[in-house]
Protein backbone atom coordinates (compact mmCIF):
# COMPACT_ATOMS: atom_id res chain seq x y z
CA UNK A 1 0.00 0.00 0.00
CA UNK A 2 1.35 3.42 -0.79
CA UNK A 3 0.53 6.62 -0.39
CA UNK A 4 1.23 9.65 -2.05
CA UNK A 5 -0.08 13.50 -1.87
CA UNK A 6 -2.69 14.57 -2.06
CA UNK A 7 -4.01 10.56 -1.57
CA UNK A 8 -3.02 7.41 -3.50
CA UNK A 9 -3.72 3.88 -2.15
CA UNK A 10 -2.22 0.77 -4.51
CA UNK A 11 -4.04 -2.71 -4.45
CA UNK A 12 -2.51 -5.84 -5.67
CA UNK A 13 -4.41 -8.34 -7.09
CA UNK A 14 -1.60 -11.19 -7.16
CA UNK A 15 -3.69 -14.35 -9.08
CA UNK A 16 -4.51 -11.76 -12.19
CA UNK A 17 -1.97 -9.53 -11.59
CA UNK A 18 -4.02 -6.79 -11.39
CA UNK A 19 -2.95 -3.31 -9.81
CA UNK A 20 -5.45 -0.57 -9.14
CA UNK A 21 -5.10 2.71 -7.50
CA UNK A 22 -7.54 4.97 -5.41
CA UNK A 23 -6.92 8.34 -5.68
CA UNK A 24 -8.08 11.37 -3.89
CA UNK A 25 -7.73 15.32 -4.74
CA UNK A 26 -8.99 17.25 -8.03
CA UNK A 27 -8.46 13.97 -9.88
CA UNK A 28 -10.31 11.47 -7.60
CA UNK A 29 -11.49 8.08 -8.80
CA UNK A 30 -10.02 4.41 -9.04
CA UNK A 31 -7.65 3.39 -12.15
CA UNK A 32 -6.66 -0.05 -12.44
CA UNK A 33 -2.89 -1.39 -14.40
CA UNK A 34 -1.28 -4.61 -15.42
CA UNK A 35 2.47 -4.78 -14.38
CA UNK A 36 4.62 -5.42 -16.83
CA UNK A 37 8.58 -5.52 -16.78
CA UNK A 38 9.08 -1.76 -18.44
CA UNK A 39 6.68 -0.88 -15.26
CA UNK A 40 2.55 -0.32 -14.62
CA UNK A 41 0.60 -0.28 -17.93
CA UNK A 42 -3.00 1.22 -17.56
CA UNK A 43 -5.78 -1.23 -18.37
CA UNK A 44 -8.47 -0.08 -20.97
CA UNK A 45 -11.80 1.06 -19.62
CA UNK A 46 -10.51 0.97 -15.48
CA UNK A 47 -10.26 4.12 -15.26
CA UNK A 48 -13.23 5.45 -13.21
CA UNK A 49 -13.84 8.76 -11.57
CA UNK A 50 -15.71 9.93 -8.85
CA UNK A 51 -15.80 13.55 -9.67
CA UNK A 52 -15.88 14.77 -6.20
CA UNK A 53 -15.20 18.85 -6.09
CA UNK A 54 -11.92 17.89 -4.13
CA UNK A 55 -9.09 20.02 -4.47
CA UNK A 56 -4.90 19.60 -4.52
CA UNK A 57 -3.59 20.02 -1.98
CA UNK A 58 -6.67 19.18 0.07
CA UNK A 59 -8.76 21.45 2.20
CA UNK A 60 -10.54 20.82 5.57
CA UNK A 61 -13.74 21.89 4.40
CA UNK A 62 -16.86 19.49 4.74
CA UNK A 63 -18.58 20.32 1.56
CA UNK A 64 -17.40 17.30 -0.67
CA UNK A 65 -17.33 13.79 -0.14
CA UNK A 66 -13.55 12.39 -0.15
CA UNK A 67 -11.87 8.49 -0.78
CA UNK A 68 -10.41 6.16 1.70
CA UNK A 69 -9.36 3.04 1.30
CA UNK A 70 -9.83 0.24 -1.61
CA UNK A 71 -9.77 -3.84 -1.85
CA UNK A 72 -10.86 -6.44 -3.61
CA UNK A 73 -13.23 -8.70 -2.78
CA UNK A 74 -11.60 -12.20 -1.90
CA UNK A 75 -12.86 -13.84 -5.13
CA UNK A 76 -11.14 -10.83 -6.94
CA UNK A 77 -14.49 -10.20 -9.02
CA UNK A 78 -15.23 -7.25 -7.11
CA UNK A 79 -13.24 -3.54 -6.54
CA UNK A 80 -14.52 -1.89 -3.50
CA UNK A 81 -13.61 1.32 -2.41
CA UNK A 82 -14.49 3.24 0.76
CA UNK A 83 -15.67 6.73 0.66
CA UNK A 84 -16.49 9.47 3.82
CA UNK A 85 -19.47 11.02 3.79
CA UNK A 86 -19.96 14.64 5.04
CA UNK A 87 -20.50 15.37 8.39
CA UNK A 88 -21.99 19.00 8.78
CA UNK A 89 -25.09 17.27 6.04
CA UNK A 90 -25.21 14.80 8.02
CA UNK A 91 -24.58 12.45 5.02
CA UNK A 92 -23.07 8.60 5.39
CA UNK A 93 -20.31 7.17 3.67
CA UNK A 94 -20.51 4.27 1.86
CA UNK A 95 -18.67 1.63 -0.52
CA UNK A 96 -18.54 2.25 -4.01
CA UNK A 97 -18.15 -1.80 -5.79
CA UNK A 98 -17.14 -2.41 -9.16
CA UNK A 99 -17.57 -5.26 -11.13
CA UNK A 100 -14.40 -6.38 -12.51
CA UNK A 101 -14.10 -7.66 -15.50
CA UNK A 102 -11.59 -11.10 -16.62
CA UNK A 103 -9.51 -8.18 -18.84
CA UNK A 104 -9.23 -6.29 -15.69
CA UNK A 105 -11.44 -2.91 -16.96
CA UNK A 106 -14.37 -2.33 -14.83
CA UNK A 107 -17.93 -2.14 -15.23
CA UNK A 108 -19.03 1.52 -16.23
CA UNK A 109 -20.83 2.63 -13.22
CA UNK A 110 -20.48 1.20 -9.71
CA UNK A 111 -23.17 0.12 -6.74
CA UNK A 112 -23.15 2.47 -4.28
CA UNK A 113 -23.85 0.99 -0.66
CA UNK A 114 -24.53 3.37 2.23
CA UNK A 115 -23.37 3.12 5.88
CA UNK A 116 -26.10 1.91 8.05
CA UNK A 117 -26.63 5.10 9.73
CA UNK A 118 -26.20 9.50 8.99
CA UNK A 119 -24.03 9.29 11.99
CA UNK A 120 -21.51 6.76 9.96
CA UNK A 121 -20.03 9.65 7.99
CA UNK A 122 -15.78 9.30 8.06
CA UNK A 123 -15.25 5.57 7.34
CA UNK A 124 -11.87 5.06 6.39
CA UNK A 125 -9.37 2.07 6.98
CA UNK A 126 -11.16 -1.39 6.48
CA UNK A 127 -10.04 -5.68 6.60
CA UNK A 128 -12.21 -8.73 5.36
CA UNK A 129 -14.78 -10.11 7.72
CA UNK A 130 -13.49 -13.44 8.23
CA UNK A 131 -16.15 -16.19 8.64
CA UNK A 132 -18.57 -14.47 5.56
CA UNK A 133 -17.84 -12.01 2.54
CA UNK A 134 -17.90 -8.62 4.03
CA UNK A 135 -15.37 -5.90 5.42
CA UNK A 136 -14.89 -4.39 8.55
CA UNK A 137 -14.22 -0.43 8.86
CA UNK A 138 -13.14 2.07 11.20
CA UNK A 139 -15.07 4.79 11.10
CA UNK A 140 -14.35 7.95 13.09
CA UNK A 141 -17.25 9.75 13.79
CA UNK A 142 -19.09 7.01 15.59
CA UNK A 143 -16.13 3.92 15.95
CA UNK A 144 -16.71 0.99 13.44
CA UNK A 145 -18.80 -0.72 10.45
CA UNK A 146 -19.55 -4.17 9.46
CA UNK A 147 -20.60 -5.33 5.93
CA UNK A 148 -22.13 -8.04 4.91
CA UNK A 149 -22.30 -9.13 1.43
CA UNK A 150 -22.39 -13.14 1.76
CA UNK A 151 -25.91 -13.29 0.43
CA UNK A 152 -24.29 -10.67 -2.34
CA UNK A 153 -23.89 -7.37 -3.80
CA UNK A 154 -27.17 -5.96 -3.54
CA UNK A 155 -30.05 -4.52 -1.71
CA UNK A 156 -29.91 -8.01 0.28
CA UNK A 157 -26.71 -6.48 2.02
CA UNK A 158 -26.27 -5.83 5.96
CA UNK A 159 -24.80 -3.58 7.19
CA UNK A 160 -24.38 -2.19 11.41
CA UNK A 161 -22.32 0.36 13.16
CA UNK A 162 -20.45 -0.10 16.40
CA UNK A 163 -20.09 2.35 19.09
CA UNK A 164 -16.51 2.64 20.41
CA UNK A 165 -16.32 4.24 23.76
CA UNK A 166 -14.69 7.26 24.36
CA UNK A 167 -13.49 7.14 20.55
CA UNK A 168 -12.26 10.15 19.13
CA UNK A 169 -10.45 9.25 15.84
CA UNK A 170 -10.59 5.46 15.04
CA UNK A 171 -8.91 5.22 11.47
CA UNK A 172 -7.16 1.71 11.13
CA UNK A 173 -8.47 -1.93 11.79
CA UNK A 174 -7.04 -5.43 11.55
CA UNK A 175 -8.19 -8.92 12.45
CA UNK A 176 -6.28 -11.78 14.00
CA UNK A 177 -7.59 -15.06 13.14
CA UNK A 178 -5.39 -16.04 16.60
CA UNK A 179 -7.45 -14.28 18.78
CA UNK A 180 -10.56 -14.13 16.85
CA UNK A 181 -10.96 -10.41 17.08
CA UNK A 182 -10.82 -7.01 15.08
CA UNK A 183 -8.22 -4.40 16.68
CA UNK A 184 -9.43 -0.65 15.86
CA UNK A 185 -7.05 1.89 16.89
CA UNK A 186 -7.89 5.36 17.55
CA UNK A 187 -4.96 8.21 17.05
CA UNK A 188 -6.19 11.05 19.39
CA UNK A 189 -7.65 8.98 22.01
CA UNK A 190 -4.17 6.66 22.31
CA UNK A 191 -6.96 3.39 22.46
CA UNK A 192 -6.81 -0.01 20.49
CA UNK A 193 -9.80 -1.18 20.88
CA UNK A 194 -9.99 -5.46 20.56
CA UNK A 195 -13.51 -5.89 19.08
CA UNK A 196 -15.57 -9.50 18.62
CA UNK A 197 -17.96 -10.11 15.69
CA UNK A 198 -21.24 -12.11 16.05
CA UNK A 199 -21.74 -13.35 12.41
CA UNK A 200 -25.01 -13.85 13.29
CA UNK A 201 -26.37 -10.80 13.90
CA UNK A 202 -23.56 -8.51 12.71
CA UNK A 203 -23.38 -7.09 16.30
CA UNK A 204 -20.02 -5.98 17.76
CA UNK A 205 -18.86 -6.39 21.37
CA UNK A 206 -15.70 -4.44 22.60
CA UNK A 207 -13.58 -6.85 24.86
CA UNK A 208 -10.95 -4.72 25.45
CA UNK A 209 -9.42 -0.97 25.80
CA UNK A 210 -5.73 -1.04 26.01
CA UNK A 211 -4.76 3.09 26.58
CA UNK A 212 -1.10 3.37 24.73
CA UNK A 213 0.54 6.10 26.51
CA UNK A 214 -0.51 9.61 26.23
CA UNK A 215 2.20 11.11 23.79
CA UNK A 216 0.60 8.38 21.07
CA UNK A 217 -0.18 8.47 17.91
CA UNK A 218 -1.75 5.39 17.16
CA UNK A 219 -2.36 4.97 12.84
CA UNK A 220 -2.11 2.10 10.88
CA UNK A 221 -1.99 -1.19 12.36
CA UNK A 222 -0.97 -4.65 10.99
CA UNK A 223 -1.20 -8.47 12.24
CA UNK A 224 1.67 -10.52 11.16
CA UNK A 225 2.74 -14.05 11.80
CA UNK A 226 5.93 -15.67 13.07
CA UNK A 227 5.80 -19.42 13.25
CA UNK A 228 2.97 -20.49 15.41
CA UNK A 229 3.01 -16.74 17.41
CA UNK A 230 1.10 -14.11 15.76
CA UNK A 231 1.62 -9.97 16.38
CA UNK A 232 -0.32 -6.85 15.92
CA UNK A 233 2.15 -3.69 14.61
CA UNK A 234 0.66 -0.84 15.77
CA UNK A 235 2.59 2.59 14.22
CA UNK A 236 3.03 4.94 16.90
CA UNK A 237 4.14 8.55 14.43
CA UNK A 238 3.76 10.67 17.88
CA UNK A 239 6.13 8.55 19.45
CA UNK A 240 8.31 7.51 16.38
CA UNK A 241 7.51 4.12 18.10
CA UNK A 242 5.81 0.60 17.02
CA UNK A 243 4.33 -1.15 19.43
CA UNK A 244 4.17 -4.89 19.44
CA UNK A 245 1.38 -7.03 21.00
CA UNK A 246 1.49 -10.56 21.30
CA UNK A 247 -1.98 -11.96 20.04
CA UNK A 248 -3.42 -14.30 22.15
CA UNK A 249 -7.16 -15.87 22.26
CA UNK A 250 -9.47 -15.50 25.30
CA UNK A 251 -8.53 -11.84 25.64
CA UNK A 252 -5.14 -12.25 26.58
CA UNK A 253 -3.40 -10.70 23.95
CA UNK A 254 -0.38 -8.03 25.55
CA UNK A 255 1.99 -5.12 24.74
CA UNK A 256 5.39 -7.30 24.48
CA UNK A 257 7.98 -4.15 22.96
CA UNK A 258 7.25 -0.57 22.38
CA UNK A 259 10.10 0.02 19.72
CA UNK A 260 11.38 3.82 19.00
CA UNK A 261 13.59 4.22 15.60
CA UNK A 262 13.92 7.61 15.94
CA UNK A 263 18.02 6.84 15.83
CA UNK A 264 17.74 4.19 13.21
CA UNK A 265 16.31 7.23 10.87
CA UNK A 266 18.80 9.73 12.40
CA UNK A 267 21.62 7.45 11.88
CA UNK A 268 20.67 6.98 8.05
CA UNK A 269 20.24 10.78 7.54
CA UNK A 270 16.77 10.28 7.14
CA UNK A 271 14.29 13.22 7.71
CA UNK A 272 10.81 12.95 9.08
CA UNK A 273 8.00 14.32 11.33
CA UNK A 274 5.00 13.10 12.42
CA UNK A 275 3.59 14.27 9.51
CA UNK A 276 5.56 12.27 7.16
CA UNK A 277 4.85 9.24 9.02
CA UNK A 278 2.27 6.71 7.98
CA UNK A 279 1.56 3.21 6.27
CA UNK A 280 3.18 0.03 7.50
CA UNK A 281 3.53 -3.80 6.50
CA UNK A 282 4.81 -6.52 7.76
CA UNK A 283 7.54 -8.99 5.63
CA UNK A 284 8.82 -12.16 7.25
CA UNK A 285 10.98 -15.17 5.73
Amino acid sequence: MVRSTPYLLLLWLTFVTIVCALNGGKSNGVQCFRPTSSGLKPIPNSNRPFNFNETTPATTSDTSFSVSDILFSPDGSKLVADVKGLIQQNTPGFLAVWDVNPDGSLSATHQTFPAPTNTSQQNFGMTYIHGLEGYAMADSSIGGIFYDFSRGYGPQFRARNIVLPGQLVTCWVSYSNKSGSYFFTDAISDTLYEVTLDLDTLNGTVINERHMGSQSTNLDSVVGTIGSNQYLYSLDVGGFSIFVLDLQANNQSQVIQTHNFTQSLLNDNIRFSTRSLQGIAVYTK
